[in-house]
């Protein structure tokens, strides 16, 4: 028995060792007290509540203390990409990012957190639950999983891997806000991957007030459907009335797709969108810019 304990002591330590120079302690306005994780030389992700592009944040590599920026931010998950000066690595080789689908329960793994000046902390938990596909601020992914033991703050964007040091997901908070839960390895490298290319994404904002109504059969009949989107009011000089939308107008889709059952999909800061709308027996396609909401 003493073996085997002397034997897991040193694979978890091994496991530790390999990682603590791919971690960074972030902290800062909106940022405090996360884990980030080097994707790759010079930039690392994370998540923050709030973040600005160019934004400074005190980050501390395994290194000692480095200068951080804040390159790209998703509004909607709160995954944040910050640049670093020097002193950390990327993901150490081997790790890779295995694992579309949840660990199975049972799996032992280790959260490692930098939640300090300390250093890294690992905590060893077991996969106590996998569930199918889920949504991380309203983006979809195939599945997610909790861990065993309770979370602070520190391990918000820390990684989770197995014993033989893979990457296995990563500790987010879900939609209410609840820090514990995991997305596996790769729904989160996806969302790295799309964010260091497109840049921030701030959920945009359209200024209206929307309900939805069933049509008339002679509506139904020329929208291709039964129900629609009405608009019962526009905010004063918001982008809907700018673009020219009007309160009674019927909303059919937006990009010349159809409205699913969540209505109008997500909407970008500074993407256009156009929107199909039925105005009377008029159909027009009108261009609205979503802006921030004031």
């Amino acid at each position: 028995m003493g073996e085997f304990a002397k034997e897991f002591e040193g694979t978890l330590r091994e496991v530790v060792e390999s990682w603590k120079g791919s971690l960074v302690h972030i902290g800062g306005p909106g940022i405090p007290y996360r884990t980030g994780i080097v994707v790759k030389e010079g930039l690392a992700a994370s998540l923050a509540r709030s973040a600005r592009d160019g934004e400074e944040v005190p980050v501390v590599t395994a290194s000692g203390p480095a200068t951080g920026r804040v390159e790209a931010w998703d509004g909607e998950s709160g995954l944040v990409l910050i640049r670093i000066g020097d002193g950390a690595a990327p993901v150490p080789a081997g790790a890779g990012t295995e694992g579309l689908d949840a660990p199975r329960v049972g799996t032992p793994v280790l959260r490692l957190a930098y939640p300090s000046f300390q250093g890294i902390e690992a905590a060893f938990s077991v996969v106590r639950f996998s569930g199918g596909s889920t949504e991380w601020g309203r983006r979809k992914a195939s599945a997610h999983f909790q861990v065993d033991g309770p979370a602070y703050p520190g391990f918000l964007g820390a990684p989770v891997v197995d014993l033989a040091g893979t990457l296995r997901g990563v500790v987010i908070s879900n939609e209410d806000g609840n820090d514990g839960w995991v997305l596996p390895a790769g729904p989160w490298r996806v969302a790295v991957d799309e964010l260091a290319k497109e840049g921030t994404r701030i959920r945009g904002w359209l200024g209206i007030s929307i309900g939805t109504v069933r049509l008339s059969k002679a509506q139904s009949s020329s929208a291709g459907r039964e129900t629609a989107l009405m608009v019962r009011e526009t905010a004063p000089g918001g982008p809907a009335e700018a673009a020219g939308v009007q309160p009674g107008d019927l909303i059919l889709g937006a990009d010349g797709a159809g409205l699913g059952d969540d209505g109008i999909p997500p909407l970008r800061v500074g993407r256009p969108v156009i929107l199909d709308i039925l105005r009377g027996s008029e159909r027009l396609a009108l261009q609205v810019l979503p802006s921030p909401r004031s």
